[in-house]
């Protein structure tokens, strides 16, 4: 979080992240710059994603950075979810990384 913050970064939607160890959080790179929540919701259409649990990325000037988190209702969950790395969401190729919310 403090390296988001140093680079300038913020996360829409982080208010509501509770304890942070658990590996249910999936890192989206390479979304396009116009991608919304309901854009991600349909790309992992099948898997339980919990309520409010997209966190998009923001860089200087509110602008989005192509990055999203998304937290699954389980570790089991996520893992299932990982099947859908290096799908495309329109004309991007979107890379998904196991994360932490820490």
């Amino acid at each position: 979080m403090a390296a988001i913050q140093a680079a300038g970064l913020g996360i829409r939607g982080l208010h509501s992240m509770g304890d942070l160890s658990a590996s249910v959080c999936i890192k989206m790179k390479g979304l396009p710059y116009s991608a919304q929540p309901r854009d991600i919701i349909k790309f992992f259409e099948g898997y339980r994603i919990v309520p409010n649990g997209i966190f998009m990325v923001f860089g200087l000037n509110d602008r989005p950075t192509g990055e999203a988190f998304v937290e699954f209702v389980s570790i089991d969950e996520a893992h299932r979810a990982m099947e859908r790395n290096r799908r495309s969401m329109g004309s991007r190729y979107v890379e998904l990384l196991r994360a932490t919310k820490r």
